[in-house]
């Protein structure tokens, strides 16, 4: 029996992937789901911005989105009813919290989100080498936890975006709010560092090894490892493990096969894949992406959705 058979195989056919990408692509337009790009004097900040909008309560309970870690910091606005979520690795509750306007920085499990009635979320993927141009705190300071925004933002601030949010007509119009919120907001551009170079190098690249990324940044593997805990509450090894498991899941969502994916990705083989997922998000890849998981249907000329999972990951 090969390693892969011990481990578990997660290959599938080209015509399976191609209908996996159809699904959740359909996934995408009946959840009412738009992915904005910033603005070019935000694009060191924020990597894009999806809104998520299901005016119908009775269509938004039915849904169920999952979230798993990432190497991107996350800020949440909701303006209508709060989603109920739980944070789980494997069996093992972490969280659960009803919170409206939160930020997140997930280092290992899942995120499961429920909405109990119309939803309404905007949600702005911040980019951890330039995170406290608006978090003003080291991501190492709430690494796997949920903290509510009005520690990050003025109360009047969040205040008058939620409003604001709720009254606007489409997607774009509140694309324009909460970019208007983050220019009020943010703290001047700084020059990079190391560390902040890193984090950008790793993001793009989780497979470049981190004697190789020192010498680029001409310092010490010693000084590269221990600043950048400091910075981001977890080594560059672990920061690049988690980056190159959520580029796995973003190909996945994409259609491609476990098998190019693990090769695109840096990994080893598939059980090298297979055991970061574990490591980082509680389960195996298979355990995750099921198909009967994503399957759409339509009756009575309604479009009713079954779990599905995440459509938060990263393009």
């Amino acid at each position: 029996m090969t390693d892969m058979s011990k481990a578990g195989a997660i290959a599938i056919s080209a015509c399976e992937a191609d209908e996996f990408a159809e699904v959740l692509a359909d996934a995408m337009i009946a959840t009412g789901l738009k992915v904005f790009h910033p603005h070019p004097l935000l694009a060191d900040l924020v990597e894009d911005v999806w809104d998520l909008d299901i005016p119908d309560g009775n269509v938004a309970r039915r849904l169920i989105i999952r979230m798993p870690p990432s190497a991107y910091a996350f800020l949440s606005l909701q303006y209508r009813v709060p989603i109920v979520s739980d944070w789980t690795f494997g069996i093992d509750d972490i969280l659960q919290s009803t919170q409206r306007h939160v930020a997140v920085k997930m280092q290992t499990g899942i995120i499961t989100a429920r909405p109990v009635g119309p939803l309404g979320a905007v949600i702005i993927r911040i980019k951890p080498e330039a995170s406290e141009r608006v978090i003003r705190a080291p991501l190492s300071h709430f690494l796997d936890q949920k903290v509510d925004l009005h520690e990050i933002l003025s109360k009047q601030a969040l205040a008058q975006i939620e409003g604001d949010l709720a009254e606007a007509p489409h997607a774009e119009a509140r694309f324009a709010l909460v970019e208007d919120l983050l220019f009020r907001e943010i703290r001047p551009l700084s020059p990079r560092t190391p560390l902040m170079q890193a984090a950008a190098r790793l993001r793009f690249d989780p497979a470049l090894s981190i004697r190789q990324l020192a010498m680029e940044l001409d310092i010490s593997v010693r000084h590269l490892s221990r600043g950048f805990k400091a910075a981001f509450g977890t080594g560059p090894k672990q920061f690049a493990r988690l980056a190159r498991v959520e580029k796995a899941v973003a190909a996945r969502r994409d259609g491609h096969r476990w098998c190019d994916i693990a090769h695109a990705c840096g990994f080893a083989d598939q059980a090298h894949l297979i055991h970061d997922f574990r490591a980082i998000i509680g389960a195996a890849p298979e355990e995750i992406f099921r198909p009967p998981l994503f399957r759409t249907w339509r009756a009575e000329g309604k479009m009713r959705i079954r779990p599905f999972f995440n459509l938060f990951v990263a393009g």
